[in-house]
């Protein structure tokens, strides 16, 4: 058993740093990559379709596939310890996410700014569910939070609300995280 042969570990800073940069240098190029061509099968319809389909369908799904993908293949960690990885991975990624939506798009970056927090947050939730074997009950909850945040950020006509709104949604998935992560345990991943 792996119990048997692998003692508990607990992440070293190195990792720890090694994690959070992966979420900025695995986790965004595996969104973006799937995201364009993605975007790049879907033609014929009219912008206004072509980003709600995008931004509510679509980056839900591929963003919260992309933060953990780094995640999938670490073994012997405790579910203590994923979550902790998970939560520096989806910071690394809401950091870079953050500076290209500012500087790159040239939009609004107090907007953008509650990614920062927003992402570690649904990270978390879905590293849970893989350090519980319920991978997809908690990767969905995780996509349902995110397709939230992006419809009110979309579809609310001012910067003033769509912040507000996309702050309480944070503010709904921290308190969620933190019943989530005083269900892990210093024990291994199921």
């Amino acid at each position: 058993m792996l119990e048997d042969s692998i003692p508990l570990h607990s992440p070293t800073w190195k990792e720890m740093a090694f994690f959070f940069v992966s979420g900025a240098i695995i986790g965004i190029p595996v969104n973006a990559y799937l995201h364009n061509n993605l975007m790049d099968v879907i033609t014929g319809i009219s912008p206004f379709y072509l980003l709600i389909i995008c931004e509510l369908v679509l980056c839900p799904f591929i963003e919260e596939f992309s933060k953990v993908f780094g995640l999938i293949y670490r073994h012997g960690e405790t579910q203590q310890s994923f979550f902790k990885l998970a939560v520096l991975s989806g910071l690394g990624f809401g950091i870079a996410e953050f500076l290209i939506l500012s500087f790159d798009t040239r939009t609004f970056f107090v907007i953008n700014f509650s990614g920062i927090f927003f992402h570690p947050l649904t990270v978390a939730i879905t590293a849970y569910g893989l350090a519980t074997n319920q991978a997809f009950r908690y990767y969905f909850l995780a996509v349902f939070f995110h397709f939230l945040n992006n419809l009110f950020l979309i579809l609310l006509p001012s910067n003033i609300i769509a912040l507000l709104t996309s702050v309480g949604i944070v503010i709904i998935t921290y308190f969620i995280v933190r019943k989530i992560q005083n269900k892990t345990k210093n024990q291994f991943m199921a």
